[in-house]
């Protein structure tokens, strides 16, 4: 641990975290892009890199990536990756009442305060996490996904019914393409373009892009000044105040706990992370009826959440070889590129190297927090871009970005037609957008898993309800989904009444 923690420090491997991690922002910060595409694409630089010099360079990207989504998300309301859309819920409404200076320190300090928990969370007890996350199988990711599909009654603004139709496009948007159970074709409409459903990132990009921008313009047809009133100085640090601090402290540990968690369990993700963060903060916070409306709890929740995932995905996948999200299985090429195999070997033989690419973690979140806190002003400065410049750009990345993902010419179209689409139930009906993701991430999950669960209840000769509620982690997680169904009944009657 010692020798990694010396290796960490030397003047070129500092260099390729902090430039690794700048890179990683970057990618975060423009919509269409993700950790995974940047990780992915980036990797053969690495080639040439001694193993630890490779591995640290590729952490900072990832770590720099989970943080920068939020960027975009708050200053233009355009999630740069799926994680940060839970923080432009709230985020950009802070922007928009001119506390985007807030919104960011916020966004900086929850993720700097998630990835150090999680890393130190893998530094601790890697061993002893993995065990646990190995407990989950089909039937308990079927109840986790069960779980966070109940979350789309606290992103659903006044209307839960309207959440629910929401939450229901993006189910159905999710089965399109491939049956896992029988192997057969649905909702393709003899296209072969959809013979592998619709790509996450391409559907957000279409939902939260192409809206935002038309809405914009309309603004600007109508004679409405679109800008952004910030009314805090933007000379110094960005820094929150320490009863904001004190105030959220507790927050911060809850969803760094949970993010730390979720990234362990392979087949998650930094999204449903952000998304039950988000959820987590609004349980417990004292006035849960602002959230929507631009809160600084919005931003932390989700936040602090996501980039718990960094670390915590990281721990099956060094100690098991088990990748934890789709960045993980990534890295877990990088690894293997370098001739490491995850396992005891990797803290015995290679110490150095695991213990060096998990303190470069530490170095990573220092970085993006530094830049974070000292460079936010000129973030700030692209709200000041005349709306004619900023949007044609915005429209450029976006479509360039949906081409990009799987070099797809079909993609742009489905950006096009979700975003129309997308816009009219906005204007129209006013469905909230978030929901529908939810629906599209959580969709083939559940969908999933519950087929592998018929098999093995199949297999075991039972039936696939004393299956499921044989295994105590179930029954935890379907107590967990009773009580979220509870509190939104119990929300919908005081609604009504």
């Amino acid at each position: 641990m010692l020798s990694g923690l010396y290796a960490i420090f030397s003047p070129e491997l500092l260099l390729l975290i902090t430039g690794g991690t700048v890179l990683g922002i970057l990618i975060g910060a423009l919509p269409g892009l993700s950790a995974t595409m940047g990780v992915a694409l980036l990797i053969p630089l690495t080639f040439k890199l001694d193993a630890l010099a490779g591995l640290a360079m590729l952490g900072g990207i990832y770590c720099g990536a989970t943080y920068g989504g939020s960027i975009s998300a708050i200053l233009i309301g355009i999630p740069g990756t799926p994680a940060a859309i839970a923080t432009s819920l709230d985020g950009y409404e802070m922007a928009k009442k001119g506390n985007a200076k807030k919104a960011l320190a916020a966004s900086a300090w929850g993720s700097w305060f998630g990835g150090i928990f999680s890393a130190v969370m893998l530094l601790l007890f890697a061993p002893k996490i993995a065990a646990l996350s190995l407990k989950f199988g089909s039937p308990e990711l079927f109840m986790l996904s069960l779980l966070g599909l109940t979350l789309i009654s606290s992103l659903s603004g006044a209307s839960i019914l309207k959440g629910l139709i929401a939450g229901g496009i993006g189910l159905i948007f999710s089965t399109t393409g491939v049956d896992p159970y029988t192997g057969g074709l649905r909702f393709t409409f003899s296209n072969p373009n959809l013979y592998g459903g619709f790509n996450m990132i391409v559907v957000l990009i279409g939902l939260f892009c192409i809206p935002s921008i038309i809405f914009n313009f309309e603004a600007t047809f109508h004679s409405q000044q679109y800008s952004l009133k910030v009314a805090e100085e933007l000379k110094g640090f960005c820094l929150l105040s320490w009863s904001e601090v004190k105030r959220n402290i507790l927050l911060g540990f809850r969803c760094s706990i949970i993010g730390t968690i979720i990234g362990a369990i392979p087949g998650t993700g930094s999204d449903i992370a952000a998304f039950i963060g988000y959820h987590e903060a609004k349980r417990v916070s004292k006035t849960p009826e602002k959230f929507g409306t631009g809160i600084l709890e919005g931003v932390i929740g989700p936040e602090t959440s996501n980039n718990g995932v960094t670390g915590g995905s990281l721990i099956p996948l060094l100690t098991l070889g088990v990748p934890g999200n789709a960045v993980s299985a990534v890295l877990l090429g990088g690894l293997l590129i370098q001739g490491l195999i995850p396992g005891f070997e990797l803290f015995t033989k290679h110490a150095t190297i695991s213990y060096g690419f998990i303190f470069s973690l530490f170095v990573s979140n220092f970085v993006f927090l530094i830049l974070g806190i000292s460079v936010v002003k000129y973030f700030i400065k692209v709200v000041e871009l005349p709306l004619h410049v900023i949007m044609p750009v915005i429209i450029v990345l976006s479509m360039v970005g949906s081409y990009a993902i799987q070099n797809s010419s079909f993609d742009p179209k489905i950006v096009f037609v979700v975003g129309l689409l997308a816009y009219f139930s906005k204007k129209l009906m006013d469905l909230p957008l978030a929901p529908v993701i939810i629906g599209l991430i959580l969709g083939p999950i559940a969908e999933r898993s519950l087929s592998q669960t018929m098999v093995m209840a199949a297999a075991n000769e039972t039936n696939i309800v004393f299956f499921i509620f044989s295994r105590p982690i179930c029954i935890i997680l379907t107590l967990c989904v009773a009580l979220l169904l509870y509190a939104t009944l119990k929300m919908i009657r005081r609604m009504s009444s």
